[in-house]
Parts: C-alpha cells; sequence; structure tokens
C-alpha cells in the first residue's frame, strides 16, 4: 500500500527529522502554516490537497488540531490517518513530544 503525507509546514523541521531517523521516505506535500488561523480554509485546503492524491492508498495528515479542520473531510476509497504532533512546555532549546 503506497503511503503520502499531508503536512502543515509549521511542522517541518520535526517531520523531516522524525523521516531523516527512520528513513522514511514517503512524499510530503506542505500546506501553509498560515492556514490555522482560518479553519475552514484550511478544511478545504485539506480536502483539496486530499483530492488530488490520485496515486496513494494510505495519506498520513501531520498537523495540530486546528479549530477541528478535518470535520467534513471526505477521502473516498483512501485510508486517512490524523497524525498529531504536540510538545510540552519546554526550556528554549529543548523539546519533548508528547505520548
Amino acid at each position: 500500500m503506497k503511503t503520502c503525507i499531508i503536512a502543515c509546514s509549521m511542522l517541518q523541521d520535526e517531520l523531516q527529522r522524525a523521516m531523516k531517523e527512520t528513513a522514511c521516505t514517503y512524499p510530503v506535500t506542505w500546506l501553509d502554516a498560515g492556514l490555522h488561523n482560518y479553519p475552514g480554509k484550511l478544511c478545504r485546503t485539506l480536502q483539496a490537497a486530499l483530492d488530488q492524491v490520485t496515486d496513494c492508498q494510505r495519506v498520513l495528515l501531520c498537523y495540530g488540531f486546528c479549530g477541528n479542520s478535518i470535520a467534513g473531510i471526505h477521502a473516498g476509497s483512501r485510508y486517512v490517518q490524523q497524525q498529531h504532533i504536540g510538545f510540552s512546555h519546554h526550556r528554549p532549546g529543548t523539546s519533548r513530544p508528547l505520548g
């Protein structure tokens, strides 16, 4: 099953680091981080990006919970999994993934 990723560009550093550490080579479509200010537009953009996926059966959505923007998304025959990447409050220069 071919997999691809649709992700928020705000998570680009973290996701690219994780992909490098795990030798993951899934193709990634980056969405503008500014969309989190407009949940309706983010939902429409996510749907449009998902609709453009024609060669993957599984799509990972990597972004934070921005205004419940995944509500109403239709995947068709594809399997879609949302990956929430959260970070706790931390000292500058450090990060600790939650969960």
